[in-house]
């Protein structure tokens, strides 16, 4: 889960508890109205509030100690790239579990985590995975990303949750839609191949291989409709832009590191991300720098280091674990 959803969960609870104060009570608020899976997210918090709420009337709970002890009975450590099965019901215990015994919680958790279940499967730095959802999706996820999708798809829509990047050949049904959700997007297809790019760090990108998608903000209040060999980028989750895809939009496949005139702050995170490492730049103008090159699948880190050292006129030096880009 991300440190959005905790953070929102957080709002939630003390909401629930009457604790919450009135900045935080604005930022839920707009949260809920971003969404209407929003609003059925924090209903599902709600009912199990209410159900488990009487069960203590003079009690009042202690959140964090008690969901720290509830997570640490029931949730098994996260191994990168391994899937982590939860309730869906899960966000809803933890309101729960701030009110009853962590028995009483433990027995509210494997009842409902039989009837809905949810996978959730990070990657970690210079980690790649393949998955295959339940309707035969078949999604290849990049390095320090983050899938959620419900272990069987049931209702009209199939739905996953992504942060980072992921291409996905999905599975034709006509009649129930393939949709993603980013921080900032919505992507709907029926059966395509696309790239959906959606790291913090920079604008979204949607890229379609094959198929037709309809891309929108969350709100679905701008929209683009997307052919093969098209592109939609986001910025600042409203403005929309479209363009002709290039090699870079699906190099990552390929464990390629493709960069089209990147900002240099934005290669050196790339980098840190790609080989696990950390850099330091101590030339303020490297910030006004522009890189533009591809390195292949088998390439050594102080070799790409060297070529971006040399094209931007800085030195490189080392100190421990630190990557140090200095002016010459």
């Amino acid at each position: 889960m991300s440190d959005t959803f905790e953070h929102i969960e957080l709002l939630i609870i003390r909401a629930l508890e009457n604790s919450l104060d009135k900045a935080g009570t604005q930022e839920l608020q707009t949260w809920l109205e971003e969404d209407e899976s929003h609003r059925r997210y924090y209903e599902e918090i709600r009912k199990t509030w209410e159900v488990t709420g009487s069960a203590d009337v003079e009690h009042e709970p202690d959140v964090d100690a008690n969901w720290n002890r509830f997570t640490s009975r029931l949730q098994a450590e996260t191994a990168t790239s391994t899937p982590v099965i939860r309730s869906m019901k899960w966000y809803a215990l933890r309101a729960a579990a701030a009110v009853l015994l962590l028995g009483g919680a433990a027995t509210l958790y494997f009842t409902t985590r039989s009837r809905e279940v949810e996978i959730d499967i990070r990657t970690a730095a210079a980690q790649k995975t393949v998955i295959q959802l339940p309707d035969g999706t078949k999604v290849f996820l990049n390095e320090q990303s983050h899938l959620r999708y419900a272990q069987q798809f049931e209702g009209e829509e199939r739905t996953v949750y992504l942060e980072g990047e992921a291409f996905f050949d999905v599975a034709q049904e006509e009649q129930r839609p393939f949709i993603v959700y980013t921080d900032h997007t919505r992507t709907q297809v029926l059966g395509t191949t696309f790239d959906v790019r959606a790291y913090k760090i920079e604008p979204v990108t949607v890229s379609v291989v094959s198929g037709k998608v309809a891309v929108s903000d969350k709100k679905e209040e701008k929209k683009v409709i997307l052919t093969p060999g098209r592109r939609a980028t986001f910025r600042d989750g409203s403005q929309i832009e479209e363009s002709a895809i290039d090699a870079k939009a699906t190099a990552w496949k390929k464990n390629m590191l493709y960069f089209d005139d990147a900002p240099f702050n934005n290669v050196v995170e790339m980098l840190e991300a790609y080989y696990g490492i950390k850099i330091k730049i101590e030339d303020p103008k490297a910030a006004n720098y522009q890189f533009q090159g591809h390195f292949e699948n088998d390439a050594k880190l102080e070799d790409v280091l060297q070529v971006l050292t040399e094209s931007a006129n800085l030195t490189l030096s080392r100190e421990q674990d630190v990557y140090i880009l200095k002016a010459k």
